[in-house]
């Protein structure tokens, strides 16, 4: 349980300008008219993707895009859940998205939340789901009175166990069955105490 304080009203403050990583990538919300590049890149990478990011299949149509920014938006304003879009291009301009970082069930009162993050395969290797995880990891500790972060991780997606590693995770527990539609995937908890 978290002995430190939380805000009463939260504001995200992840479109920070200080936030650039290599080529001009950085963090940045979720914003109307976010939903045709999102979904051209989901499209591209659905194969990948739908192996460990479940949501995906849900996310097939401009509608469905749609509602999913939305959502995030909603979300990031209330400060439920916040995610984030890791974006290239120069510093101050809007880049295209590569991937995401999201905080979710987020627990004031046991100082707790969860994380996770994807990105395109063609942006694999170049350490940008590191620190885009990172820098959200530190907003929330920052900002939102959490001590512990978990994060889901299917036993065979190697990348994001790597990543996990790199970041401080560690597995705690035994794997668990988890079902996704009509299919079973086992997983590990991993969690880190900041």
């Amino acid at each position: 349980m978290s002995t430190r304080s939380h805000p009463s009203i939260y504001k995200p403050t992840l479109d920070l300008p200080d936030f650039t990583g290599k080529d001009g990538a950085h963090l940045r919300a979720p914003e109307h008219g976010d939903e045709t590049e999102l979904l051209a890149l989901l499209d591209a990478n659905r194969p990948y993707l739908e192996r460990h990011q479940w949501w995906t299949r849900g996310v097939r149509d401009w509608l469905s895009a749609h509602r999913h920014v939305v959502n995030a938006i909603g979300c990031n304003m209330e400060g439920s859940w916040l995610q984030y879009y890791a974006a290239a291009g120069p510093s101050g301009q809007r880049g295209p998205i590569r991937g995401s970082v999201t905080a979710y069930d987020v627990n004031f009162n046991e100082g707790e939340a969860k994380i996770g993050w994807w990105v395109a395969e063609a942006a694999q290797g170049q350490g940008l789901a590191t620190v885009a995880a990172r820098r959200l990891i530190d907003e929330i500790y920052n900002t939102r009175a959490v001590d512990c972060v978990e994060a889901d991780i299917a036993v065979d997606n190697d990348a994001s166990k790597r990543l996990a590693s790199r970041l401080g995770f560690v597995v705690v527990g035994e794997p668990y069955a988890t079902v996704e539609g009509h299919q079973t995937y086992m997983m590990n908890r991993w969690e880190k105490q900041l």
